[in-house]
Formats: structure tokens, sequence, C-alpha cells
């Protein structure tokens, strides 16, 4: 069943309600209690435990806590 313009439209309107704006989020300056961070991998949308990024544990160089949570702070 193909859908109608109007369909889309109110399929559209109803995500948008749904959404909320980056730069609506709040902004922290600490990692503490902090579950993931949201990135992308290749197209795909993802999560990202902190404890990931700060301790090298994927074989990278370990990012320091300033600089992640300077990341952070620019994200909006």
């Amino acid at each position: 069943m193909a859908l109608t313009k109007e369909d889309k439209q109110e399929l559209l309107d109803a995500i948008r309600a749904e959404s909320q704006d980056i730069g609506q989020l709040e902004t922290v300056s600490s990692l503490s209690g902090i579950k993931g961070v949201t990135a992308l991998k290749g197209d795909e949308l993802v999560s990202v435990p902190p404890d990931l990024l700060g301790n090298g544990s994927s074989g990278g160089t370990a990012i320091p806590d300033s600089t992640i949570e300077e990341i952070i702070n620019n994200m909006h």
C-alpha cells in the first residue's frame, strides 16, 4: 500500500512532534552519570560508553576526560 502525500505529511508531523532539537539538550560539565555518547558509525547511529572513549581499550589512543567534556559541551 503506497502512502499518499497527506499520509507522508502526517507521519512527518508526528515524528517532528516527538523529536527534540539537540540545541535544547542539557549541557553537562562532567562525564559522571553519562551512560553513552551518540555517534555515527558509517551511516548507523550508535551509543559509545564514556569509559570506552577515555581508556583506550579499543586499541586507540586514550582521549583525556577534558577533551571528551569539551566535545560534549560543543555538540550544539
